[in-house]
């Protein structure tokens, strides 16, 4: 390869430089190296890192076709020992290695910041040993505060940060050289004008918003308890991620929106308005619960599954918990955000003439969810849900919900008392049992008969009163007269 024969030589000059940027060229149009070896590798990075030999156009191809080498394992050897991950490091602005490196945000600090990202995917404990041994983090976190950095940059440092992040070792680390920033940051890029992929706005938030997830789900986050590390302005900032990006279709719980719920559920109270439920109620949730039972006359067909983007069981839930969290800690008294997630969750004016499984708001889906099997952490989350906008009083949720679908999760939570069976504070109209007015629903069907149909139903119960009279089971009688109901003749 010419490549490897150029970079083989024991003293490169700067009047090797057409000669080297031509064949780097090369090896980037056919994507691959063909007859290369690790020492080539170590070659390549170490014709990359001389100073004031190149241009910025040829040491960025250099570093091109040697993100190619750290795809493969054999000849992407030589970038996890310490002398190339330290040359790779200068390179980056990981390092502090002496005054001519690459400034942080310049185009070949970029391809070796890939390059790192890509060792710590590839090999995430093999890289991290040398990572930590050159003292990279410092520096990384100090790039991750630039105020001036572009979407690109700030996309690969918070990549590499995301990758850091995967485990708990770092993490006090990170969290005592403070992470105020992250809201200032969001929003720097919330404000920027969009780049082409894969350095987008959504895509570089979307690394932003994974980092602050991994940093609280280390710092004792969970469903109840909310991360202390993150202040309430790095809230508002994601919450305004829902906000700043138009949804995704079909799914619209898609990153960054799904990055934003997670960080959201994670952390403290105070960053939810009105207009975020109905976004996250209306606009995510409905069209999300939607999408698992399509219309199909007659019938519900299959949820059809696309491998490119999580199952419903993994996507959903998220949402449903921060909805519950929103709702239980907001003050129970005079909340206008409270009011606006039983409005959306739970109205009063419930079409209750259509069943859970006719009805397409987010509330129909909600009840419907409560029996499901097919998607079980779904229901799960689904009462709990429901229970949390019921102010945990199980006599509440059925009254709203039937005791049907409710049931289940009452008997297993323990709450099916005497009393809930009784129906306190439910509505005489509703059926109990379905939570659905058939009366209604029953007057609905009849004046959609035709005539011919009408006469066939009324055929049918004459029958059945008939063989009911002759087995003795009853006596059906006209109630007007007292005498026995007889088929007209």
């Amino acid at each position: 390869m010419e490549l490897a024969a150029i970079v083989r030589r024991p003293d490169l000059a700067p009047a090797d430089e057409p000669a080297l940027a031509t064949a780097a060229g090369k090896v980037l149009a056919a994507g691959n190296l063909s007859g290369w070896t690790a020492e080539d590798t170590t070659r390549l990075l170490n014709a990359a890192s001389l100073r004031h030999s190149w241009s910025t156009a040829t040491r960025t191809a250099l570093l091109t076709a040697l993100k190619l080498a750290a795809r493969e394992t054999q000849l992407g050897a030589p970038l996890y020992a310490s002398e190339g991950f330290h040359a790779l490091a200068v390179l980056a602005g990981l390092s502090d290695d002496g005054a001519d490196s690459p400034r942080p945000d310049a185009a070949c600090a970029n391809e070796a910041l890939k390059i790192n990202s890509n060792l710590l995917l590839l090999n995430r404990q093999a890289a991290m040993n040398v990572f930590a041994h050159e003292q990279c983090l410092p520096r990384l976190i100090e790039m991750s505060k630039s105020e001036s950095a572009s979407l690109e940059t700030t996309f690969l440092v918070f990549r590499v940060m995301f990758l850091v992040t995967a485990s708990p070792d770092h993490v006090e680390t990170i969290t005592k050289a403070g992470v105020d920033h992250y809201a200032s940051t969001i929003d720097r890029i919330l404000a920027a004008p969009d780049s082409p992929p894969p350095f987008t706005r959504a895509a570089t938030v979307s690394e932003v918003l994974k980092t602050i997830f991994n940093l609280q789900s280390f710092t004792g986050a969970d469903h109840d308890t909310p991360s202390p590390i993150f202040p309430a302005a790095t809230m508002r900032a994601a919450a305004r991620v829902l906000t700043a990006f138009p949804l995704a279709t079909p799914n619209p719980l898609a990153p960054p929106h799904s990055h934003a719920v997670h960080v959201l559920m994670c952390g403290p109270a105070g960053w939810c308005t009105p207009a975020l439920v109905r976004v996250l109620a209306k606009d995510i949730l409905e069209v999300e619960l939607a999408l698992l039972f399509p219309l199909v006359r007659g019938n519900d067909s299959k949820v059809v599954r696309d491998d490119s983007v999580a199952s419903p069981d993994e996507r959903v839930p998220p949402l449903m918990h921060l909805l519950a969290q929103v709702y239980e800690r907001e003050p129970a008294a005079g909340s206008d955000v409270r009011r606006a997630v039983v409005d959306a969750l739970t109205p009063a004016d419930l079409d209750r003439s259509k069943s859970a499984e006719q009805g397409r708001s987010v509330t129909h889906f909600l009840i419907r969810l409560l029996t499901n099997v097919e998607f079980p952490r779904i229901r799960e989350a689904t009462e709990t849900l429901l229970f949390a906008v019921c102010d945990k009083d199980a006599s509440k949720m059925v009254a709203y919900t039937g005791l049907g679908p409710a049931a289940g999760f009452l008997v297993n939570r323990g709450l099916l008392t005497p009393d809930v069976l009784k129906g306190h504070g439910r509505d005489p109209a509703v059926n109990p049992i379905t939570g659905q007015t058939e009366r209604e629903a029953m007057a609905e069907a009849w004046n959609q008969m035709t005539d011919e149909e009408k006469e066939a139903e009324a055929e049918k119960l004459f029958v059945t009163f008939e063989r009911l009279n002759k087995l003795g089971v009853i006596k059906a009688v006209d109630p007007t007269t007292g005498k026995e109901f007889a088929r007209p003749s």
